[in-house]
């Protein structure tokens, strides 16, 4: 049984997929960029997010300075920001069962803890920011390190490609969520070490022989 589990936030137990097109769009029109509708998410799901920058105009060189103007926009909107279904007893029942649980995500610590604690979730130990679009292996490091944790002991739950990849640089086992972002053509040749499809088996891999409260 695994000691830690880090999870991911958006598109893993956030549902911010309609946030996130209606402040790109904002963003967009303030930066004379290409408006995003769900049709087009759709197809940007298969594509790498270099691809993605490609394919909607985003200078590679300006996400940077950017991201800081869309988490503002993203902290000013968290009232429609959504938990999916079953997160909130998920994360009770593995907390009861004596898993650390942490967050790792590229959203902001701020934006994290104001959500969670609106929606009275306590059972989060501790929120990472990864400033790094694609640092997420270093803030598992640092996590690593600083609980004393060897990998085998960690499971990370996240909805994204460069989630595995982080997790494969360091060891750690990754259980990809269908429900996010990433479509499985565009994560399986990566390799993650579990599939997971609902929120019950998400919680009989961490606590095995108990069922999801939602069943």
């Amino acid at each position: 049984m695994y000691k830690h589990v880090i999870f991911d936030f958006d598109g893993t137990l956030a549902d911010s997929r309609l946030l996130f097109i209606r402040l790109y769009n904002e963003l967009a029109q303030a930066k004379n960029l290409p408006q995003l509708n769900p049709s087009d998410w759709e197809k940007l799901k298969g594509l790498s997010i270099l691809d993605r920058c490609k394919r909607l105009g985003v200078p590679l060189y300006k996400i940077p300075f950017w991201a800081g103007e869309f988490l503002k926009l993203y902290r000013q909107n968290l009232e429609q920001l959504q938990l999916y279904e079953g997160v909130r007893e998920m994360l009770s029942n593995i907390h009861q069962a004596g898993i650390k649980s942490a967050i790792i995500s590229s959203n902001s610590v701020e934006n994290i803890s104001i959500f969670l604690a609106h929606q009275g979730i306590r059972s989060i130990d501790q929120i990472i920011s990864s400033k790094n679009l694609f640092g997420k292996d270093k803030s598992i490091k640092s996590y690593l390190k600083r609980h004393q944790l060897f990998p085998h002991e960690v499971l990370y739950v996240g909805d994204e490609l460069r989630d595995i990849e982080a997790c494969h640089k360091m060891n750690v086992a990754i259980a990809w969520v269908e429900w996010g972002y990433d479509p499985w053509e565009a994560v399986e040749a990566a390799k993650p070490q579990y599939r997971i499809s609902t929120l019950s088996e998400l919680q009989r891999l961490l606590v095995p022989g108990t069922e999801h409260p939602l069943i």
